[in-house]
C-alpha cells in the first residue's frame, strides 16, 4: 500500500526533474547571451584592428570607441563593409556616428514597450521562484544550461563572423574570390586566426594573393 510519505517523495521527484529541465532551459538561454556578447566583443576587436590596419592607429582608437556597445551583429558586418570602402578613417568615423544617432533614435521610440515587457517577465520569474521543488531543479540545470548556451552562441557567432570576412572578400575582390574564401575558411574557428584573416584582407591588393593566404580547402 502506497503511503502518504511515498507519494510526497514522487511529487518531490518529479518537480525535481521538470525543475531541471526548466533550469536548463533558462541556464541555454543565459549562456547564449554570455557566448554572444564574448563573440561580439571579439567581432569588435577584429573590426578595430582591421581599421587600425588600413587607417592607423588614431581610427582603431575611435572605431573602438564609437562600436564598444553595439550588440547588432548585421550593423557589425556594416562596419566591415565600410571598412573596405572607405578612402579615409574620418569617412569610416562618420558613417558609424550616423549609425549610432539611428540607433538612438529607434532605442527611445521604442522604449516604452521595452519597459512593458520587461514588466511582465519579472511577474513570470516571481511566479515561477515560488515553485519550490522546480526552483531546485533550476539551480541544478542552470549551470549545465549556461554551459551549453555558450557553446552555441560561441558556434552561432564563429559563423557569423566567416559570413562577414567573406562579405568583406567579396566586396573587395568580387563574387568569385568570395565563393573559394568562404570555402578556405569554412573550417576556421580561432580567434587568432579569423583576426589575422581580417587584416590579410585590408593588406592584399589582389583576389588571389589573398586565397594564397588562407587555408586550402579540406
Amino acid at each position: 500500500m502506497t503511503t502518504l510519505a511515498d507519494r510526497v517523495k514522487v511529487w518531490e521527484a518529479e518537480l525535481l526533474e521538470r525543475g531541471e529541465g526548466r533550469g536548463i532551459e533558462k541556464g541555454m538561454e543565459q549562456g547564449i547571451k554570455r557566448g554572444a556578447q564574448r563573440e561580439r566583443g571579439f567581432q569588435r576587436t577584429m573590426l578595430a584592428r582591421q581599421a587600425g590596419r588600413k587607417f592607423g592607429p588614431e581610427a582603431a582608437y575611435e572605431l573602438a570607441a564609437r562600436i564598444d556597445r553595439v550588440p547588432n551583429p548585421e550593423e557589425l558586418a556594416l562596419v566591415g563593409d565600410w571598412i573596405i570602402d572607405c578612402d579615409g578613417g574620418e569617412d569610416l568615423l562618420e558613417l558609424v556616428d550616423e549609425a549610432r544617432r539611428d540607433a538612438w533614435r529607434r532605442e527611445f521610440l521604442s522604449e516604452g514597450k521595452g519597459l512593458t515587457w520587461l514588466a511582465n517577465r519579472v511577474k513570470i520569474w516571481e511566479a515561477e521562484l515560488l515553485e519550490r521543488g522546480e526552483e531546485r531543479g533550476i539551480e541544478l540545470g542552470i549551470d549545465q544550461g549556461i554551459d551549453q548556451g555558450i557553446q552555441r552562441s560561441i558556434q552561432r557567432g564563429r559563423e557569423r563572423l566567416r559570413t562577414m570576412l567573406a562579405r568583406q572578400a567579396g566586396r573587395k575582390f568580387g563574387p568569385a574570390i568570395e565563393h573559394e574564401f568562404t570555402k578556405r575558411i569554412a573550417g576556421v574557428s580561432d580567434p587568432e586566426e579569423l583576426a589575422m584573416v581580417g587584416e590579410r584582407i585590408i593588406d592584399c591588393e589582389a583576389g588571389n594573393d589573398l586565397l594564397e593566404l588562407v587555408t586550402k580547402p579540406g
